[in-house]
């Protein structure tokens, strides 16, 4: 690549992991037909009632269909609580 007298760029590089920050997760994440966020009408994501489902503790990394199961979920917003904030700052 060419580039004339006195070009100058800067490159920089962000390396995240999934799910940094704020997530809002859509059916497409996990079925082939769901859709994706644009196709989530903005009433469903908003003034929504909210579920805290804590799973301090748990083991592994996935959570199943039967840690939700306790939990009046349908048609609400959830918030996983995992107690990783404890980690917040350090290397872990």
């Amino acid at each position: 690549m060419r580039r004339g007298p006195g070009t100058e760029f800067a490159i920089g590089r962000i390396t995240m992991v999934s799910n940094t920050g704020t997530y809002l997760d859509s059916p497409f994440h996990r079925f082939p037909d769901g859709a994706d966020l644009a196709g989530l009408p903005l009433e469903k994501l908003t003034d929504l009632d909210g579920v805290v489902v804590r799973v301090v503790g748990h083991e592994g990394r996935a959570l199943d269909r039967e840690t939700l199961l306790p939990h009046d979920v349908a048609g609400r917003a959830v918030l996983v609580h995992t107690g990783w904030a404890r980690h917040c700052g350090t290397e872990q």
